[in-house]
C-alpha cells in the first residue's frame, strides 16, 4: 500500500513538459543586465519627444499559461496578488509620474522655444524664430535618432527580461506549491513513521514483559526439573536397594528350601528308621518273653515319643517353609508394583 501510495504521489506532483523547458530555457539563457539598459529604459519611458512612447508595462505582451498550477492554493493566491501589485500600480505614483513627464516636457518645450527680442519688428522674430526652430528640430532629429534605435532595442530587451521575470515568478510559484505540498507530504510521512515508531515501543514493551514473565516461568520450570530430577535419584537409589534387597531374599530362600529339602529327607530317614525299629521291635517282642514285652512297649512308647515330636518338628518346619515362601512373594510383589 505504501508502495502505490509513493507512486501516485510522485505522479500528482510530476511537474510538465512545458515547465521543463521552461526552467532549462531559464537555466541556459544569457540574459543582458548592463546598468545602461535600465538608464535607457528611464528615458524611453519618460520622453515625451519620442514617437514609440510605451510603458513597460503594455498590454501586447504574449500571455503564459501554465497548466499544472493549483488555484485553491494560498501560496498560489499571494503569489498572484503580488503580480497583481505589481502590475498595477497606486493610483498616487501614477499621479507622480504624470507629473513629472508633464514638469520634463514643459522644460524641453521651454528649452526649444526661442527668446525673443528686445528691439525689431514681429516679422524678423517670426522668420528667426522659424529659421532656429527648424535647425533645432533638424539637430535634434538628428541626434535623436540612433538614441531612438538604441530606445527601441533596449525596451525590446526590457520587455523580453519582464517576460523572463514573470515566467520565473511562475515558476516560483509553481515551485513553492510544489514545496508546501511535498513539506506537508513529508509531515505526513513523519507522522506516519512516528506512530509507527510509537506502536513499535508498544510491542517492544509488551515482547520484553512477555520475555520477563517467561524467564521467570523458565526459572520456575527449572526449580520444578531439580526437585523432581532429585526425588527421581532418590527413588533410583530406593529402588537399587530393594532389588539388592530382593535378591539377598531370594538368596536366603534358595538356602531355606535347600535346608527344608535337607529336613524333609532327614525326616524320611528318620521315620524309615522308625519303621525298622518298630518291625524290629515287633519281631524281637514276639520271639522275646513277655517280661521283655514290657520294657519291649516302653521302648516302643519312647520310640513313638520321638517319631512325633520329630513329626511336630517337621509340620513346623513345612510351617515356617511357608511362611518364608509367602514373605518372598509379598517382596517380589511390591517390587514389581513399584
Amino acid at each position: 500500500m505504501s508502495e502505490s501510495i509513493d507512486e501516485d504521489q510522485q505522479q500528482q506532483f510530476k511537474p510538465s513538459e512545458k515547465f521543463l523547458q521552461e526552467l532549462g530555457a531559464l537555466k541556459y539563457s544569457n540574459v543582458n543586465t548592463e546598468p545602461s539598459v535600465t538608464r535607457m529604459s528611464i528615458v524611453r519611458q519618460f520622453d515625451p519627444m519620442t514617437a514609440d512612447h510605451q510603458t513597460p508595462n503594455s498590454n501586447n505582451r504574449p500571455s503564459i499559461s501554465i497548466q499544472s498550477v493549483n488555484v485553491s492554493s494560498p501560496a498560489f493566491v499571494q503569489r498572484n496578488s503580488i503580480n497583481l501589485n505589481l502590475q498595477n500600480p497606486d493610483p498616487e505614483n501614477d499621479n507622480e509620474i504624470e507629473s513629472s513627464e508633464s514638469n520634463q516636457s514643459a522644460t524641453l518645450i521651454h528649452l526649444n522655444t526661442p527668446l525673443r527680442p528686445i528691439n525689431g519688428d514681429h516679422l524678423t522674430e517670426i522668420t528667426n524664430s522659424s529659421n532656429k526652430s527648424n535647425g533645432c528640430t533638424n539637430l535634434k532629429n538628428s541626434f535623436l535618432e540612433p538614441q531612438n534605435e538604441q530606445i527601441i532595442q533596449m525596451n525590446e530587451e526590457i520587455g523580453n527580461l519582464e517576460l523572463k521575470s514573470e515566467n520565473l515568478e511562475l515558476l516560483i510559484g509553481q515551485l513553492a506549491l510544489i514545496n508546501e505540498e511535498v513539506i506537508e507530504l513529508a509531515m505526513k510521512k513523519i507522522n506516519k513513521i512516528q506512530k509507527d515508531l510509537e506502536k513499535k515501543d508498544e510491542a517492544f514493551h509488551s515482547l520484553s514483559d512477555a520475555k520477563n514473565q517467561l524467564e521467570e516461568d523458565i526459572n520456575s520450570v527449572e526449580k520444578n526439573y531439580y526437585a523432581i530430577h532429585s526425588r527421581y535419584d532418590n527413588l533410583r537409589s530406593l529402588v537399587k536397594e530393594m532389588d539388592n534387597r530382593e535378591s539377598q531374599n531370594r538368596s536366603k530362600t534358595q538356602e531355606l528350601i535347600s535346608k527344608l529339602k535337607e529336613k524333609e529327607q532327614e525326616c524320611k530317614n528318620w521315620k524309615q528308621q522308625a519303621e525298622e525299629a518298630v518291625e524290629s521291635a515287633n519281631q524281637r517282642v514276639q520271639n522275646v518273653s513277655s517280661t521283655e514285652t514290657v520294657s519291649l512297649k516302653a521302648q516302643i512308647k519312647v520310640l513313638e515319643m520321638r517319631v512325633n515330636s520329630l513329626q511336630s518338628q517337621i509340620e513346623q518346619k513345612n510351617r515356617e517353609n511357608e511362611e518364608l515362601s509367602n514373605i518372598v512373594n509379598e517382596l517380589i510383589a511390591t517390587n514389581k508394583a513399584t
